[in-house]
């Protein structure tokens, strides 16, 4: 621990903070009111809100949160189990009474449901009986100057409130901005590592602990059974169905849940790093949080429980850990400008750092996605002194990648399917962008190995329920789903429509309803021959396509879904049917639901202008989107 710290537990100045992320902007956010406070002398210890022991929150006396919004307002991943314990019904209204917090959330304002993890939060914590620091934070990614417009001014009326609780000792002053502080971890190196095994210098892999659920530090290896490219391949767009067996998982998953893959870098972006930094890929090493109350990173920690001795090589953490094709952010810019000794790229790297110039570095990194290894690359003065501790630092982990799961378990029994989009495009940037998830998946033969595990998804279909050889009869059921986004309804069609379950049984007799769009009938209409064959046995399923290139004027879902506005609204109103919709977040979803709220108002009367918030409310109007 750094004499600061030790000097800021000692005299009390200390406040937690927690974060929830699902991306990784929510947790440099609470590092950075981390950084923040060492340098004014306190000690900020920062967990992810599922790390932190919840038996203890009662006993802290100020908390700072920092929360991110997921899917159609759901809190995120490393959030979830501490909220469920807030929600619990035993805890009294005053537990919280001598803990003070704040509350900042980070959203996006295109979604409804902006900054809705955030909210609740806040709201809960007062219910509790915490006292609220100041008001709540609602930093909007859609702002000209994105989060930083609110993030920025939030931070600084929080640091003067904590400096009147907590004030400076009058012997301390705060550190200097443009020193670097001491690194968050503290590597034990290869000397120290062998004098800790003595003569045992084996460091194989590790088995994990079986039995328990898969997750990311406990994840199923599943091994690819087919990869195949269901576009043309004169299409643009290389879109991936890709089969992994699941035998012997014991994995149960439902329509509209999710597949959650953990990649590993691209072979030439693992070259790249140890050519450009010359470093020695096989050094052994340990590590450790520098400060005790801080745990590892999670997937660090995953890294080094694999290995006998929690010993691990540099390529360990360069081909499975760092996320090489991040986009440089600006805590990058700012912790380079301080570990700097090139004058000239500093200042460089320091007009980067602040919200005036964000819309320069937006042009640097984020319009052409520049990767953060490119970043380096491009401070080459600055990056060549950098020690491990400080990569350590400076490039964020790889997370998890969520993907609607596109099989239904009754149909293909053992076996999971994923409809992947595979990302490459040029930019202004001399190399192509290429999506890590994505191209890692793509670029898997038959027989590779890859570690994902399942939960539950935001998308619940209509139960369905089997006896005495009869279906329970369903409302109907329209799916708007363009492009990948057609993946969880694949996986339902294919359970209600090809499962086994409903061999010599009566089949579900109900109105089930495809809205399929994408832009050539020849080049990427997959699955084709599949909906096909469902039409035949199903005659109660139908398909629609929009194709959007395929004419002179462009045709997407909106427009089918208008030209049937009559029959939409007999299945949802007079019939009490179910609409999903799920896809990519930028413009479509806004369009579809436009479309609907114009097909309700013209069918139903201007009293009909908020039925869909009635529908949502029921259960009845389910979104899945991303961006």
């Amino acid at each position: 621990m750094s004499k600061v710290l030790k000097m800021a537990r000692e005299d009390g100045r200390r406040f937690l903070i927690l974060y929830g992320s699902q991306t990784g902007t929510a947790q440099e956010v609470a590092e950075r009111i981390a950084r923040d406070g060492e340098r004014v002398h306190m000690a900020c210890p920062v967990i992810a809100m599922d790390d932190y022991p919840v038996q203890n929150l009662l006993h802290e006396n100020m908390i700072i949160f920092v929360c991110s919004t997921t899917g159609q307002g759901e809190e995120p991943d490393n959030m979830k189990n501490f909220w469920k314990f807030l929600l619990r019904k035993n805890l009294p209204p005053g537990s919280l009474s001598s803990t003070a917090f704040a509350v900042l959330g980070l959203g996006d304002s295109s979604y409804d449901r902006f900054n809705f993890a955030a909210k609740r939060l806040h709201r809960r914590l007062l219910q509790l009986g915490g006292s609220a620091l100041c008001e709540v934070g609602l930093a909007d990614e859609q702002h000209d100057l994105g989060q930083d417009f609110v993030i920025d001014p939030w931070l600084k009326n929080l640091w003067n409130i904590l400096l009147a609780r907590l004030p400076l000792p009058p012997n301390r002053k705060p550190l200097d901005p443009e020193v670097p502080l001491p690194s968050r971890f503290e590597v034990l190196s290869v000397e120290n590592v062998r004098s800790v095994l003595g003569n045992d210098n084996s460091n194989q892999p590790e088995a994990l602990s079986k039995g328990q659920p898969w997750s990311l530090s406990n994840p199923f290896h599943a091994q690819i059974k087919a990869n195949t490219r269901v576009t043309a391949k004169s299409h643009f767009q290389d879109v991936r169905l890709i089969t992994f067996d699941i035998t012997n998982s014991e994995m149960i998953f439902r329509p509209g849940d999710v597949a959650l893959v953990q990649p590993q870098n691209l072979e030439e972006d693992v070259e790249g790093f140890f050519s450009f930094f010359k470093l020695n890929r096989k050094k052994c090493f340990r590590l450790r949080p520098r400060n005790p109350e801080c745990p590892l990173p999670l997937g660090l920690k995953v890294l080094l429980e694999k290995h006998k001795h929690g010993i691990i090589s540099l390529e360990d953490v360069a081909r499975h850990y760092f996320d090489l094709r991040s986009i440089p952010k600006r805590f990058f810019f700012e912790l380079l400008s301080q570990l700097s000794k090139s004058p000239r790229e500093k200042e460089r790297l320091k007009e980067f750092t602040s919200a005036e110039n964000q819309d320069e570095r937006y042009a640097y990194a984020n319009r052409p996605r520049r990767t953060l290894l490119e970043a380096l690359q491009d401070f080459p003065e600055s990056s060549s002194s950098l020690k491990l501790e400080n990569l350590l630092d400076l490039i964020p982990g790889i997370k998890p990648r969520s993907f609607s799961i596109a099989s239904s378990q009754k149909h293909q029994e053992g076996e999971l399917q994923l409809l992947v989009a595979v990302v490459k495009f040029k930019s202004r940037l001399q190399k192509p962008r290429l999506g890590l998830c994505s191209n890692y998946l793509a670029r898997a033969e038959n027989g590779s190995v890859v570690p994902l595990w399942i939960k539950k998804g935001t998308l619940r279909f209509p139960s369905l329920k089997v006896e005495a050889g009869h279906s329970t009869t369903l409302p109907p059921v329209i799916m708007v789903g363009p492009g990948t986004g057609v993946a969880p309804f694949r996986a339902y069609l294919q359970e209600v429509i090809f499962s086994e379950v409903f061999r010599n049984r009566e089949r579900p007799n109900f109105p089930k309803f495809l809205y399929f769009g994408c832009r050539n009938e020849k080049g990427d209409f997959y699955c084709q021959e599949e909906y096909e064959e469902m039409q035949k046995i199903d005659p109660e399923f139908k398909l629609r396509v929009a194709f959007s290139r395929d004419q002179e004027q462009k045709r997407y879902v909106q427009h089918l879904l208008r030209e049937d506005a009559a029959l939409v609204w007999d299945m949802v109103y007079r019939r009490g049917g179910w609409v999903y919709l799920a896809g990519n977040a930028k413009q479509m979803p806004k369009d579809v639901k436009a479309m609907m709220e114009e097909i309700f108002v013209r069918e139903g009367g201007q009293d009909m202008a908020d039925y869909l918030d009635v529908l949502e409310k029921e259960g009845r109007w389910q979104m899945e989107t991303w961006s």
